[in-house]
């Protein structure tokens, strides 16, 4: 090692190391704050983890001469985490146990995520899920105990991500929420925004792309205050993604673009290359194919430069698909033959899978399918035997897409209803409604469109949740292809409608252009050809502005068919001569085939037999070139079944391997099923015999205890039985008096509206007034019924608010004696009030009113005309006394105590044969005890009665 190198590494010993905890991002920061050189072999540990192991050996060596414990720590880290990448999975936990140990020798509990992080993902990828929660939910514990809350923060944000890892979804977002609400509390802003970037991160997984970016936007929010530079491009190059899954690109661009920026501020060069990369990814997504290619190479540039192979690898493999695109088929075979190099140097299995399945695209592009079916079997064999869901599922996929394509149709369903199986409505929902929509494909093609329709359905389903409106509209267009082989040309129709309104939303105008074609198809399928003409003018304008000319060529060809049908010719000949010239102009020979057939049958419908002629002979010289050219296509076939009897032996043997390598995975899951339910078994038997043991010898105490709860249950159901009996009796009670209180007053006023219906024209105005009289006095009847009513089923609801306070008696009296005067002066009975100013009772207001309207209305309907009701009032010790007293027709000893009770409440007629219903006294006592009083009554037969109120005094 150099000499200079050995200065820089002294120089740790003389650096104090933070207490903070470093996150996964923020380790490369904190390893360059140290020695530069450890930081760069830091990243090679992800990227070329060989090298990385090669100089941390010699590293160890000289952190041994130099006794610095603390270099030692930090080199065993980037050991594990090279060992890791290398698949050394023994070796990575040995390096991260060393580590671990020196974290407590030399308090560094800042470097404990990273070093559990690398064991908890080792132990996870090797199908030891729940070993590797065990050391998360260990590392919590002890965080817990030593009240590092920070700490806690980490390690409860890395179980989310073993979570992940396991395809545990459901427990992901209640463990990011628990690290949330701990990060709150600390008020610490770095944590609170890792954690809210790991919560947008779960809602990315489940492609819910706005609930994603919301929480990204906190996350973001947050690192621009801080300024965390680092994290502010990490959660940028995030949220570009989200809006390029959901089809905003400009938004995507914009987000990358200022990542792009920080980067060049910091002279990052890593961040660069991943930034030219994602904007190489946006590119091809939004179908820019040259830009997408000048991107990718700007990130090979830098990745190559620095070193980073596997990165290197990925940038290769994604310039592929650019010129696969572009049709450089050459070059992107050189390009991902060196893309696969690097993996087998790397043993990377995981890339050689991905890079296999690209090699299988590209082969499948240049229509070589039998030998792209091999590459996506060699691609299958390695995910099977590593357990990679992701790339096993994408193999799958294609290996279905390739059978489709050779018209073997029942094997291309067999492996898509494998890769269904695989992914997960949840954690993959945009993957899988990809195989569904291949799945509905191969069913049209062969000629079953209801089941078809099914799996296009479950594809919407799917997508629905993303809000991805291309997507959604994509699943609309598959929905509204399978009505049409339905002939269900409105369920066609409306679903077209659908997808060109989500098109609209995503300004796809050559979506847009596409959904007016298949609806100009749909309408002259239907011969609706106003409508048809309509939508062909309208896709060929879309297509003309953005200079597909082809697409428009075909449009103008129709279109000029349609109007040779109308007899518009003049229009119709202008629009083939121009559809024949694009189709010239673009080399689209089915175009110029169809288009002189078109003007064949114009100048055939407007009797110029020579030009019509001269047009077919054209249209036959055209057809013989494609009669060749199918000819050369059945050549094709033929050669390609031939090459696929060369193959088919290979293909086989490959398909053999895995099918043996899948058998023995699904064995092996049985097995630890089996395993699982053995120690299932061993551990209830082992719960059983205790619990037995513990029933054994508290078996009497029990049966004692129990027999008392019996009997007090039997009291509490003996107590309930009779409160039931009670309520029975009270509602049975209740029905009778609405039966029979109602029916009276209901029967007078139709008996003397029927009188003065049918004599409306003979009845005088006394007589009128007679019988307004009557109808007033039976209403008014219902109306008190109904008000007591209300009353009593609020009270027995528990709707009625009690707000007591203090109230002048003399002045609600007062309000009561006005309400009444006019029941009172139909029988010439006086009111009066003995009550004095300054005397304040506690009480409702509402509800005391309501009492003493009841108790005077009921004085003046038992008093005989010409006589007085009076109200007292005084003050008795801390209580006020109220009176309501009459001089009426009283009321009997035996019928007193029935007064207040529902179940035995009786009516009795008043002096001018009142009909009462006996509720508006139990709704006084509810009153009165809910302001905390108490009512009584004193009475004799033809003796007047005196009812007292009992109330706490103001």
């Amino acid at each position: 090692m150099l000499p200079g190198k050995l200065q820089a590494i002294a120089l740790l010993l003389c650096i104090s190391i933070t207490s903070t905890a470093i996150t996964p991002e923020q380790l490369q920061l904190y390893y360059s704050n140290l020695n530069q050189e450890l930081a760069r072999v830091l990243i090679l540990a992800d990227e070329h983890p060989q090298n990385a192991v090669i100089f941390c050996e010699s590293t160890l060596a000289d952190a041994k001469k130099l006794n610095n414990d603390h270099l030692t720590q930090l080199t065993y880290i980037i050991l594990s985490k090279a060992n890791q990448n290398m698949g050394n999975s023994e070796r990575a936990i040995q390096f991260a146990d060393s580590a671990m140990r020196l974290v407590y020798e030399l308090n560094t509990p800042e470097l404990l995520p990273n070093i559990v992080k690398v064991k908890a993902e080792v132990l996870a990828r090797n199908g030891k899920g729940k070993e590797s929660l065990s050391i998360v939910a260990e590392a919590m514990n002890n965080a817990k105990k030593a009240k590092d809350n920070k700490l806690l923060v980490e390690f409860t944000l890395l179980q989310s991500q073993i979570y992940g890892q396991l395809n545990n979804t459901d427990d992901i977002q209640p463990t990011i929420k628990k690290a949330i609400d701990i990060a709150s509390k600390e008020r610490d802003e770095p944590l609170l925004a890792e954690c809210f970037r790991s919560m947008g991160s779960y809602f990315f997984r489940l492609s819910q792309f706005e609930q994603s970016l919301e929480w990204y936007d906190k996350a973001r929010q947050i690192y621009s205050l801080l300024p965390d530079t680092l994290g502010l491009i990490a959660i940028l190059k995030n949220s570009s993604l989200a809006f390029r899954d959901m089809g905003k690109f400009s938004e995507a661009k914009s987000s990358l673009d200022n990542a792009l920026q920080l980067a060049y501020s910091t002279n990052d060069e890593k961040n660069m290359a991943d930034i030219y990369n994602l904007l190489g990814s946006l590119s091809l997504r939004a179908k820019k194919n040259a830009e997408a290619l000048e991107y990718y190479n700007h990130s090979l540039t830098i990745r190559e430069k620095e070193g980073y192979l596997v990165s290197t690898a990925t940038t290769l493999e994604n310039i592929t698909k650019a010129q696969r695109e572009l049709n450089q088929y050459d070059d992107a075979s050189i390009n991902l033959l060196k893309a696969i190099e690097i993996r087998i140097t790397l043993n990377d299995s995981q890339g050689l899978a991905s890079a296999y399945n690209e090699m299988g695209n590209l082969f499948s592009e240049k229509r070589d399918l039998a030998e792209a079916l091999k590459y996506y079997l060699k691609s299958l064999k390695i995910s099977q035997e590593a357990n990679f869901q992701n790339e096993k599922a994408r193999a799958i996929n294609n290996i279905g897409i390739t059978y489709r394509k050779l018209g073997s149709h029942r094997n291309a369903l067999k492996y898509f209803d494998q890769a269904l199986e695989l992914m997960s409505d949840k954690s993959d929902p945009l993957g899988k409604a990809y195989v569904y929509i291949h799945h509905g494909n191969t069913l049209l093609d062969m000629g079953l469109p209801d089941k078809a329709l099914e799996s296009f359905l479950k594809a919407y389903e799917l997508r629905r949740t993303t809000n991805n409106p291309i997507s959604i509209s994509q699943s609309y267009r598959s929905i509204a292809a399978a009505y049409m082989e339905l002939n269900s040309f409105e369920q066609a129709r409306s679903y077209l409608i659908k997808a060109h309104g989500k098109l609209e939303e995503a300004g796809d105008e050559i979506g847009v252009a596409d959904i007016f074609n298949e609806l100009g198809n749909l309408y002259l399928k239907t011969n609706d050809y106003g409508k048809a003409l309509s939508h062909f003018q309208q896709a060929a304008l879309l297509y003309g502005k953005h200079f597909l000319l082809d697409k428009r060529g075909l449009c103008l060809r129709k279109i000029g068919e349609i109007q040779t049908k109308l007899g518009d010719y003049t229009k119709a000949s202008e629009n083939l001569k121009l559809a024949l010239s694009l189709g010239e102009s673009t080399k689209n020979e089915k175009l110029v085939e169809l288009t002189l057939l078109a003007l064949h049958d114009f100048h055939l419908a407007r009797g110029e037999h020579r030009e019509a002629l001269e047009y077919f002979k054209q249209h036959l010289q055209v057809k013989d070139k494609f009669e060749k050219k199918n000819m050369d296509e059945s050549i094709w076939q033929a050669s390609l079944e031939l090459e696929l009897d060369k193959k088919a032996e290979e293909i086989k043997k490959i398909e053999g391997e895995v099918e043996t390598l899948r058998t023995e995975a699904k064995l092996k899951s049985i097995e630890l099923q089996q395993q699982k339910l053995q120690r299932n078994f061993l551990a209830i038997v082992t719960i059983l015999v205790i619990v037995l043991a513990t029933v054994s010898i508290y078996g009497y105490t029990t049966i004692r205890n129990k027999n008392r709860w019996l009997n007090e249950a039997n009291e509490k159901l003996l107590a309930s039985e009779l409160e039931l009996k009670k309520l029975v009796n009270t509602k049975d009670k209740l029905f009778s008096i609405i039966a029979h209180d109602l029916r009276s007053p209901f029967s007078g006023l139709v008996g003397l509206t029927e009188l003065m219906m049918q004599n409306a024209y003979t009845l005088d105005t006394q007589t009128i007034s007679k019988y307004s009289s009557l109808v007033h006095q039976s209403a008014q009847k219902l109306l008190n019924l109904i008000e007591n009513l209300l009353h009593w089923s609020r009270k027995q609801s528990g709707n009625i608010r009690i707000e007591p306070t203090s109230i002048p008696l003399k002045r609600i009296c007062d309000d009561v004696l006005n309400v009444q005067k006019l029941q009172a002066d139909a029988k010439s009975i006086e009111l009066k009030s003995s009550i004095e100013e300054g005397l304040n009772v506690f009480a409702d207001y509402d509800t005391l009113s309501t009492v003493l309207r009841n108790l005077v209305s009921n004085a003046i309907k038992f008093s005989h005309s010409e006589s007085v009701v009076t109200i007292n009032g005084y003050k008795l010790d801390n209580q006020i006394i109220i009176q309501v007293v009459d001089k009426g027709i009283g009321i009997s000893p035996e019928n007193q105590s029935k007064l207040f009770k529902l179940e035995e409440s009786f009516s009795t007629q008043g002096t001018n044969r009142e009909e009462g219903t006996g509720l508006g006294l139990i709704v006084c006592q509810e009153y009165v005890e809910l302001n905390k009083g108490n009512i009584s009554v004193e009475s004799n037969a033809n003796d007047g009665t005196t009812f007292t109120i009992t109330l706490p005094s103001a």
